[in-house]
This record gives C-alpha cells, structure tokens and sequence, in this order.
C-alpha cells in the first residue's frame, strides 16, 4: 500500500512521475499488480474484439488476426479491430 501512496505523490511532480512508477514496478507486489491489470485487460478487449467480429459477421481472417493481436498485443489488436471490421 505505501508503494501506491509514493506513487501518487511521485506522480504529482513530473519530474518524478515516472521514477516513481519504475520503483512501484520494481517490487514484487507493483509487478504482480501490473500483470493481473494487462491480463484483465487483455481478456476483456479481446472479448469485446470478438463480440464485435461475430455481430459484424466478419471474414474468418479478419476476426482471427484481431483476436490474436488482442490477446498478443492489445493495442494492435484494437486498431485491426477498428480497421478490419465494419459494424453494420
């Protein structure tokens, strides 16, 4: 808990903002914080990716490479999403 509470300080000067979120991820707890956050969100976007694909009717193709830069890369995954499938 004190890791967050430097963090929010830290994070107040920008000088030192990120230091500060380095040291935070630096500890065991900041890193398994980090983790459980790209994880969950990794399986909600591809989620909503795959939701998207199946209502859009997509090409197999199409919905394959956004699932899988979804989970692999999840920004990537998002920007072939809004390329690739057109909502009707």
């Amino acid at each position: 808990m004190s890791g967050l509470i430097g963090l929010l300080i830290d994070s107040l000067n920008p000088a030192t903002a990120l230091q500060g979120l380095a040291d935070l991820l630096g500890t065991k707890s900041g890193a398994s914080a980090a983790w459980a956050h790209m994880v969950a969100g990794g399986i909600f976007v591809t989620r909503w990716i795959w939701i998207r694909c199946v209502e859009a009717k997509c090409e197999r193709w199409k919905s394959f490479l956004s699932i899988f830069f979804g989970v692999m890369l999840m920004p990537l995954g998002i920007g072939l999403d809004l390329i690739l499938v057109k909502n009707k």
